[in-house]
């Protein structure tokens, strides 16, 4: 899911409670304006991030072959037994398909944690349309903004709030 996670935090450092009708955009580097999604589809999306299944790992032949017999010495006659295991050496058709999969499965597992990490992040903290917050309060909200790459900067956050703007700017590299 690539795109921009953002957290607000609104504190009413008055003495009276305050009413909030928070309105957020954000504006990427190349001066385009990204809306952020609506919950009910980043939710769906970050679900089944996180029920991604993982592959299966291909496994060729045996582990090991257990090899055993004797050996009679032609000079003095001793018999030797001998005893142990081998390891075979896969070829490359082997190792490709298994290195393969294997980073199949890691990506299934970066998969499922992101998914598991934006469902915990936006779970109960979600931008509400208002919010009233008592004296000496905090109110949370957060908002994904989707993006075709992430990266580029600066960024510029506007957020309209309790009738006044804030603007933020990522500084440039």
């Amino acid at each position: 899911m690539p795109g921009y996670r953002l957290t607000l935090t609104f504190k009413n450092i008055t003495t009276e409670a305050l009413s909030v009708t928070p309105r957020v955009s954000l504006i990427d580097a190349n001066g385009r304006m990204l809306n952020p999604t609506e919950f009910e589809p980043f939710m769906a999306t970050a679900s089944t991030l996180a029920g991604t299944p993982p592959p299966a790992i291909p496994a060729f032949g045996p582990d090991y072959y257990r090899t055993t017999g004797t050996v009679t010495s032609a000079q003095t006659g001793n018999v030797y037994r001998y005893s142990g295991t081998t390891t075979p050496a896969g070829g490359f058709a082997s190792g490709f398909s298994q290195g393969y999969a294997m980073g199949n499965a890691m990506n299934a597992a970066r998969d499922r944690e992101e998914g598991r990490s934006h469902t915990l992040w936006a779970g109960g903290n979600w931008l509400r349309s208002s919010y009233t917050i008592p004296p000496g309060a905090t109110a949370l909200g957060v908002l994904f903004f989707p993006a075709p790459s992430v990266g580029a900067v600066p960024i510029t956050v506007n957020v309209n709030a309790a009738g006044q703007t804030f603007s933020f700017k990522t500084a440039a590299r």
